[in-house]
């Protein structure tokens, strides 16, 4: 499919019909990022997102832990 430009050049009653106003785009919506949530058994619950790195987490682990 392909959009193809149109343009009405007159109404029904012959008077010009004015160009729209343009309508300025969408801002981009906003990035639905991935997480999981850890419970540990003492109750702590970590909700990490796909931005944590495996290192980070097992600090953050650790220091919970102990």
């Amino acid at each position: 499919p392909e959009f193809v430009p149109v343009r009405v050049a007159a109404d029904r009653h012959g008077e010009a019909i004015p160009e729209p106003e343009p309508v300025p785009p969408l801002p981009p919506s906003p990035r639905v990022t991935a997480a999981i949530e850890i419970e540990l058994p003492d109750g702590i619950r970590v909700r990490v997102g796909e931005e944590v790195g495996l290192v980070a987490l097992r600090r953050v682990l650790a220091a919970l832990r102990g």
